[in-house]
């Protein structure tokens, strides 16, 4: 803590923010000095990206269908309710909307 707590009484709340903001400024001035003499950190070589080609998704699901046959599709089957839904909603066709059936009933 401060040598003399004392200069914080009678202040106002405008002069005490004032004294906090000049230490919050001192003590960043302070840290980007000490950062600046300091050496540079050192980079572990676990860190670095390795520059070897990655395996693809597509050749990872080919290599799974490999060792897993009976698995082979399970993932882009779809649900019984998706099917369903396919099955009654078929490209090309529109529905009807409540204001088409309304304009008929008008005509």
């Amino acid at each position: 803590m401060t040598e003399s707590p004392q200069i914080f009484f009678d202040k106002s709340l405008e002069q005490v923010r004032l004294l906090g903001a000049w230490g919050g400024r001192t003590y960043s001035r302070n840290q980007r000095v000490r950062r600046a003499l300091a050496p540079p950190p050192l980079i572990p070589q676990t860190a670095l990206p390795s520059l070897a080609p990655h395996e693809t998704v597509a050749q990872a699901i080919r290599a799974l269908d490999a060792q897993f046959p009976w698995l082979s599709g399970t993932g882009s089957t779809l649900s019984q309710h998706q099917q369903a839904t396919r099955r009654r909603s078929r490209p090309g066709l529109r529905r009807k909307r409540r204001s088409d059936t309304y304009a008929s009933r008008l005509e």
